[in-house]
């Protein structure tokens, strides 16, 4: 019983809220991260991040992002930065994804931020390594799929339809985003 009375410092899950808070904690784990960033999200909520993010890869440190929105062109500003179009082109939409940014730095957090129009911003972080692992893979998947779609994108299209239409269809359950998009 001791053992689940004192958790390690890694458990817990921190909540932000307010713009100034979310931007601050995200700027800080740019400023902090020694190996990666990966980082994905819409062209203008990635866009304010660029000094910090240039200034990482000035580092050495990787940095990837997986963007979306007519400016994706735009991010790149350092040649190490690594941009990859949102399922191949950039332009898909499903709604909570327009204001949603999650970002993994090393291996030592997770930030997944939200913006939606009419509410208060929010955000999560964690240092729970299980937690991490997963989004970590999530993004790694994006990446894949960023990079099938960049080279076989006509092929891959032609049998599961313009953004990934037929597997969405299949597979994504209605009103997925409602949460997200109605704070509830």
């Amino acid at each position: 019983m001791a053992a689940l009375a004192q958790p390690d410092n890694d458990t817990f899950m921190w909540f932000y809220e307010g713009a100034d808070a979310i931007d601050r904690k995200t700027v800080d784990l740019i400023q902090a991260a020694g190996q990666r960033i990966w980082i994905k999200g819409p062209d203008a909520l990635i866009s304010p991040l660029l000094p910090e993010l240039q200034a990482a890869c000035e580092r050495g440190v990787q940095v990837i992002i997986i963007g979306f929105g007519t400016g994706i062109q735009d991010l790149k500003r350092h040649p190490d930065m690594q941009v990859l179009p949102h399922e191949g082109d950039a332009t898909v939409s499903r709604g909570a994804t327009d204001v949603m940014l999650t970002m993994t730095t090393d291996f030592d957090g997770v930030l997944i931020s939200t913006r939606v129009p009419g509410l208060a911003p929010s955000a999560s972080y964690a240092r729970n390594r299980s937690i991490i692992y997963v989004v970590q893979t999530l993004l790694l998947h994006e990446i894949y799929l960023a990079e099938m779609l960049t080279s076989m994108g006509d092929e891959i299209e032609g049998r599961f339809g313009k953004g990934l239409a037929r597997l969405r269809k299949k597979y994504r359950p209605p009103g997925m985003e409602k949460h997200v998009l109605e704070g509830s």
